[in-house]
C-alpha cells in the first residue's frame, strides 16, 4: 500500500497535465528534429479525433463501469469522467497518434524514436490506471485499439486503401 502511495504521489504531475487529453508532446525536441511539424500537425489532430469518435463508441456500447464505482477505497486523483471505463480513451488516443507518429518520421518498429513514441504512449496509459480512473485491461483494449487505429490511418495515408502491414 505504501508503494502504490508513492507511485500516485510520484506520478501526480504527469496525471494532472494529461487530464484533457492524451496529445503526445510535440514541443519535445527529439520529435520536431526528425518530423517537420507542419507536416505533423494535421495528420496527428486527425487521427486523434479518429481515435476518440472509435473508442467513445466502445466505451458508450459497452458501459464498462470505472474502478471507483466498485469500491469506495479507490479515491481518483482527478475528476472521473462521465463516460465508461472500457477501453482507455487515453490508452487509445496515445497508441494511435505513436503509431502515426512513428509512420511520419520514417520510423521503423523498434527504432529509438519509435521506443521513444510508444513508451509515450505507455506512460500516459499507465498514469491513468495510477491515477484511480481505468483497470489495466480497460489500458491493454486501448493500446490494442489504438495500434490498429494508428495502423488503418498509416495505410490509408499510403493509399493502400487497407491497415499498414507491420514493419519486419
Amino acid at each position: 500500500k505504501a508503494g502504490a502511495m508513492l507511485r500516485r504521489a510520484r506520478e501526480a504531475a504527469g496525471v494532472t497535465t494529461q487530464q484533457l487529453g492524451a496529445a503526445i508532446d510535440l514541443s519535445d525536441p527529439a520529435l520536431l528534429e526528425r518530423a517537420e511539424s507542419g507536416k505533423v500537425a494535421l495528420p496527428f489532430e486527425v487521427v486523434l479525433r479518429l481515435a476518440t469518435a472509435v473508442v467513445l463508441r466502445f466505451k458508450h456500447a459497452l458501459a464498462c463501469p470505472r474502478p471507483s464505482e466498485y469500491s469506495p477505497n479507490i479515491q481518483p486523483m482527478i475528476p472521473v469522467p462521465g463516460h465508461a471505463s472500457f477501453p482507455s480513451g487515453h490508452s487509445t488516443e496515445s497508441h494511435a497518434a505513436a503509431a502515426v507518429l512513428s509512420a511520419l518520421a520514417r520510423q521503423a518498429a523498434g527504432s529509438p524514436l519509435h521506443v521513444q513514441l510508444m513508451r509515450m504512449a505507455g506512460r500516459i496509459t499507465d498514469n491513468r490506471t495510477v491515477a484511480g480512473l481505468h483497470f489495466p485491461a480497460d489500458n491493454a483494449a486501448g493500446q490494442a485499439l489504438g495500434l490498429a487505429i494508428g495502423d488503418y490511418f498509416v495505410g490509408l495515408a499510403k493509399g493502400s486503401g487497407t491497415a499498414a502491414q507491420p514493419a519486419p
